[in-house]
């Protein structure tokens, strides 16, 4: 075949792109900060999307707002939760406690009466096969792959793979794609299948196509099975945990594409209260099609990065009564609900991705090296899964953005992605491209290395004090990362490490040590830090080169109980282990009789005399009946003797949302009851 000349013209005019920002940006930060970080023309555009994101969130005030949730009861079961939607024609929107509080005494004053009631038919359609940066963000979702990880098995599977007495298989297509494009004999395949396996109901008169976003290379087909004969099931002992979780989401999200859309039958009711509307949204599953399976992760608001809003949100209730119009139903209870809006969520690796692909910075083969480098430079840092900034990463992202105000733009990315597409497509000239950019790029070039001869940054101020001499503490840069360090050194070489909490504040690790000294010349120890953690260094370093470890913390002492061991008559003590309390024989190891911790908790199911006890299964702490196996009760959620006061249900539990906020919700799927968590 011949060589497209074009697509050789856009893939040269990109690395030389690339190298121009890379290779001068790189060395400039060296001066400014030290050896070792790198800019680049899209990683320092996903660092600068990261870091505004982070302004956003510490500038942001949280608003109060309340919600307002009514059990009603008709003449026939079930009863159901219907949310305060409006307040005389006007969308419902509470302030206040005090307007909650009269709301509330209000609606109690007047009858609830059905409306109207909206019955309609509702279509999900199947999405469509994955691509590179839809894959990288499902994985993520569901069993928090990195993007590394998944393109890492993705490889794997694509490669081949030995599949019993058929020798090396490549299990899918290549995984480097932003086309949803499917081959026709692919598509004939898997019709077949659908047809023979589920039945002609389930499959669509003709294919699915599915519209391909604008500017895509779309030179490879979407990802998906090699062979559609090859199902999950079929190949589960060829393969590892992890690659066959991936191989199973993107065989069944490929042949779940091709069939018919899923049918709700949804029901509203919207119930008039005084001044007041109430609305319930049911919603039943008529025919599941590709649900059968492929089940979507019902995405939450913030894995959406959607902002918070003060509209009441629906609730969504699986079943509804059977209501009629002008019917009067019973209140059987009414509760205000207090809540505050919050910022938009940190990103994710799946949210980054996706903000990446919606504003045209990058390509599939782009992410994972992207997403590698603002982590090994120590730009970020996770916190349970999210992209916190850290001050180098800030102070890099700020610096940039100043003195290159073009090459952090995401506009300007985005375009110079238009750009380079357009050269591939013929529309551009590669050399007139490249010419525009380092005109005006020079300029800011020859300005910058002018400005860091006499800005060079080592260190930032913190607000904490040096322990030993009480000078100021700095936040440094090293090859291990950042760390804290006394701003009186050399004469003082104090350092500590640091974390910081969900909002990026800086904590320091508090390490108690009795003042030491050298064993080898009498001079004072201090802590210093290296790639396993802190240790105790001589400070006549480097003429003395002795060290020793810190013994950070010890093991809690055992509790002493009148409780006796049933095996050796022996007390019994509670102990404690990385993995909870427990009971433990105090004649362990002769005795190795241990005991579930109970928590003194009534099991909520009806007739059950059992009481709530801590157990652990594959190093993951959760909560049963003691009575099992008579009783299964359990749940993963700690367990608060406390009844709902919505519905009644005996027990509360701490349950803790993405950010790790805890919050005290009812236990009942059914009820959305929900206090704050004090400690």
């Amino acid at each position: 075949s011949r060589i497209n000349i074009q697509k050789v013209n856009a893939q040269q005019a990109r690395r030389i792109l690339d190298r121009i920002v890379g290779y001068t940006l790189s060395p400039i930060l060296w001066k400014r900060h030290y050896p070792g970080l790198s800019a680049g023309r899209v990683q320092s555009v996903a660092l600068r999307i990261i870091c505004d994101r982070e302004k956003d969130i510490r500038a942001f005030k949280p608003e109060e707002y309340w919600t307002i949730t009514s059990l009603l009861a008709g003449s026939v079961p079930p009863e159901f939760y219907a949310r305060l939607s409006k307040i005389k024609g006007k969308i419902a929107k509470i302030n206040n406690g005090e307007d909650a509080t009269r709301i509330v005494n209000e609606s109690r004053q007047h009858p609830f009466i059905v409306d109207n009631v909206i019955k309609r038919e509702k279509q999900k359609r199947a999405l469509p096969p994955f691509i590179t940066s839809t894959l990288q963000q499902e994985a993520f979702r569901r069993f928090r792959y990195s993007s590394k990880k998944t393109m890492s098995i993705a490889q794997q599977l694509y490669e081949g793979i030995e599949v019993g007495n058929e020798g090396s298989v490549g299990l899918i297509t290549y995984h480097r794609t932003d086309s949803t494009r499917i081959s026709n004999e692919a598509l004939q395949t898997v019709r077949q299948f659908i047809q023979s396996k589920f039945g002609a109901d389930y499959l669509p008169s003709k294919p699915n196509f599915f519209k391909n976003k604008k500017g895509i290379q779309d030179a490879h087909e979407a990802i998906r099975p090699s062979r559609i004969d090859l199902t999950p099931e079929s190949i589960k002992n060829s393969l590892s945990d992890d690659a066959w979780k991936l191989y199973q989401i993107i065989w069944q999200r490929f042949v779940a594409s091709q069939m018919l859309p899923a049918i709700f039958d949804e029901t509203i009711i919207q119930i008039k209260n005084g001044d007041c509307i109430f609305e319930a949204t049911g919603e039943v599953l008529k025919f599941p099609s590709f649900l059968v399976i492929y089940q979507e992760l019902e995405e939450e608001k913030e894995e959406k990065n959607e902002d918070t809003t003060e509209t009441p949100e629906k609730i969504k209730i699986s079943k509804l009564p059977l209501v009629a119009k002008n019917d009067i139903l019973e209140l059987k209870n009414i509760i205000p609900k207090q809540n505050f809006t919050k910022p938009l969520p940190r990103y994710s690796e799946a949210l980054l991705i996706k903000e990446l692909e919606r504003l045209g910075i990058g390509r599939p083969s782009t992410y994972v090296s992207i997403i590698s480098k603002i982590k090994d430079r120590h730009y970020t840092e996770t916190f349970k899964g999210r992209f916190i900034p850290t001050e180098l990463g800030i102070q890099v992202t700020d610096f940039l953005t100043e003195q290159f105000p073009d090459v952090l733009d995401i506009k300007f990315t985005a375009a110079m992605e238009d750009n380079l597409d357009g050269i591939e497509e013929g529309n551009s000239e590669w050399i007139q491209i490249l010419h525009n950019f380092y005109e005006t790029f020079k300029i800011d070039l020859d300005k910058t290395k002018e400005y860091v001869k006499n800005n060079k940054v080592t260190s930032v101020p913190t607000e904490f004090s040096c322990s030993n001499c009480g000078k100021q503490m700095v936040l440094k840069w090293g090859k291990n990362g950042q760390f804290l360090a006394c701003s009186g050194y050399p004469q003082c070489q104090t350092t500590m490490d640091f974390k910081r909490d969900e909002n990026g504040k800086i904590i320091p690790n508090s390490i108690e040590i009795e003042e030491d000294t050298c064993d080898k010349c009498g001079a004072k120890m201090v802590v210093k830090r290296g790639k396993f953690g802190p240790f105790l260094a001589c400070s006549a370093y480097p003429e003395c080169k002795n060290t020793r470890n810190i013994n950070v913390s010890s093991k809690p002492q055992p509790a002493e109980t009148e409780m006796k061991c049933e095996k050796c008559g022996s007390d019994m003590i509670l102990r404690t282990s990385n993995r909870g309390q427990f009971w433990g024989c105090s004649k362990y190891p002769k005795c190795k009789n241990i005991k579930p911790f109970s928590m003194g908790i009534p099991c909520p199911i009806p007739d059950c005399s059992g009481k709530i006890v801590m157990r652990t299964a594959r190093g993951r702490v959760f909560y049963g009946c003691s009575e099992y196996p008579g009783c299964t009760f359990t749940t993963a959620h700690k367990p608060i003797a406390k009844k709902c006061p919505l519905c009644n249900y005996p027990l509360l539990v701490e349950k803790a949302d993405k950010d790790g906020n805890i919050k005290i919700v009812c236990l009942q799927k059914k009820c959305d009851y929900e206090e704050k968590f004090e400690n």
